[in-house]
């Protein structure tokens, strides 16, 4: 459910539906949630991970750092767009 995008609190009442006996918690979930997105990036930070998408998926993309590592700008735009607005202009 957490892959769906689906709110904490609907997951916990749709176990609570399916098992009226459940002791799941609602940091339960939460915690559940949390083990499956360190499943998923690893260990990267959020902003790695965004970058290594970005960059499997062909976006557009640029970024501005502040200092060595701290971005300051950044910008992406999906190849798609790129071409709707080329084909309008």
């Amino acid at each position: 459910m957490t892959k769906s995008m689906e709110k904490p609190r609907n997951i916990l009442l749709t176990l609570k539906e399916h098992n009226a006996n459940s002791c799941t918690t609602i940091k339960q979930i939460y915690n559940a949630r949390s083990v499956y997105r360190f499943s998923i990036r690893g260990r990267d930070t959020e902003m790695q991970h965004l970058m290594k998408l970005l960059e499997r998926d062909q976006y557009i993309q640029w970024h501005r750092l502040k200092d060595e590592d701290l971005v300051h700008d950044m910008f992406w735009c999906h190849p798609d767009a790129v071409k709707l607005v080329n084909a309008c202009m």
